[in-house]
């Protein structure tokens, strides 16, 4: 028998999902990897959510990436901006952030 699709329940709606103990499992992880590059575990994940509560509020005159990136970059500095990854797929990534995501 040959494997013909593989599901994945990121929401918790087939296998029960603690949403805390992942967020905070997912962003120490994240934090990790992205330390050396000069983001603080507390202001990063900050910066994260602020930057998710700008998509959420977002009108649509942006797009959400560039809602996100524009508060993390009031956050962290401009500089942090070059660290933005495309999220295109198929697309070679670039920025610091690939390394977390091993692509």
């Amino acid at each position: 028998m040959s494997i013909k699709a593989v599901l994945f329940d990121l929401d918790g709606t087939v296998l029960p999902l603690d949403q805390d103990e992942f967020t905070k499992g997912y962003f120490s992880i994240l934090a990790k990897k992205v330390g050396p590059y000069g983001y603080e575990t507390k202001k990063l994940v900050d910066a994260i959510w602020s930057g998710t509560t700008k998509m959420v509020e977002n009108d649509g005159t942006k797009s959400n990436a560039d809602a996100f990136w524009d508060r993390f970059a009031e956050i962290y500095g401009e500089e942090k901006r070059k660290d933005r990854e495309p999220h295109q797929v198929g697309r070679t990534c670039s920025g610091r952030f690939r390394d977390v995501y091993g692509i």
